[in-house]
């Protein structure tokens, strides 16, 4: 998945200095903004976060808060100093939290990135059925249904797992369609290309679904081989939506749901630094 020059938001501020970027802490400090503590969701009994899923989750939301800051911003650059910054005992996974410093401009009305903490995933299905919400199919093993995020009275019976997942993802960003509408348009990696290419070289005349979460947000016909690795996705979003989607499909899959424990509105000492936003 794609790792842009900029998700040196997870730099610490020795490196970001060596690279030319002002390290975000001592930004937020300077300019203002807000301070917000996350933690990871309960575990749940008889089981144990594995350390090394504490550092993926912080760099997940680390992209996904900085790609959807950087889709609202006017400007380029050193705009984005979303920061995420992981506290507590190594030794305990379930009890760190996850600091994340955003800038002033984000504005007061943090709800917008609530859903960006969710673990929600792409995954392109192999579709078996559509079916009304009143009937109960009885499922193969191997099948799972999911509703229509637009027309949840429809649904659809899905192989699973998927075809592609957002591993074979390198790139999405908010868009528009033919008629003007929000989309999300998104690129493959090589290996995620060629694994698309050839399910539709081999599902000609049938349908595929594009799901994020427990949502399938498009459910295209395939008409001929699809090549090249890039495509939109379609539906009724609003461009804010398509935004918050493009942000939770370019930051990859968050291993655990957090939850938002506080939040600090930072002054900043000097708001009217040339670098501040």
């Amino acid at each position: 998945m794609i790792r842009s020059a900029l998700i040196a938001l997870g730099l610490s501020a020795g490196a970001a200095q060596g690279q030319g970027l002002t390290p975000t802490a001592p930004m937020l400090e300077t300019c203002g903004g807000t301070r917000m503590i996350l933690a990871s969701s309960a575990v749940a009994p008889g089981e144990r976060r594995m350390p090394d899923e504490v550092p993926e989750a912080g760099e997940v939301i680390d992209i996904r808060i900085g790609s959807y800051f950087d889709a609202h911003s006017d400007a380029s650059g050193l705009l984005r100093f979303s920061y995420v910054e992981i506290q507590g005992p190594v030794a305990t996974p379930e009890a760190r939290k996850f600091v994340v410093s955003l800038p002033g401009s984000m504005g007061d009305d943090l709800q917008a990135i609530y859903p960006l903490l969710e673990t929600a995933s792409l995954g392109f299905y192999s579709v078996v059925a559509e079916i009304s919400s009143n009937v109960q199919p009885v499922l193969e093993a191997g099948q799972i249904i999911l509703p229509n995020a637009d027309m949840p009275e429809f649904r659809y019976i899905l192989n699973s797992p998927p075809v592609l997942d957002g591993y074979g993802l390198w790139s999405a960003e908010a868009t528009f369609d033919g008629q003007g509408h929000p989309a999300i348009a998104f690129g493959l990696s090589n290996e995620g290309a060629a694994t698309f290419e050839q399910f539709t070289t081999e599902n000609i005349g049938e349908m595929f679904a594009i799901a994020i979460g427990d949502q399938v947000l498009s459910v295209p016909l395939i008409q001929s081989p699809i090549s090249g690795g890039s495509g939109i996705i379609t539906g009724s979003y609003t461009l804010d939506e398509a935004i918050v989607l493009a942000a939770i499909l370019q930051g990859g899959t968050l291993p655990f749901d957090v939850s938002v424990v506080s939040t600090l509105k930072v002054d900043g000492s000097d708001p009217s630094a040339a670098f501040c936003p």
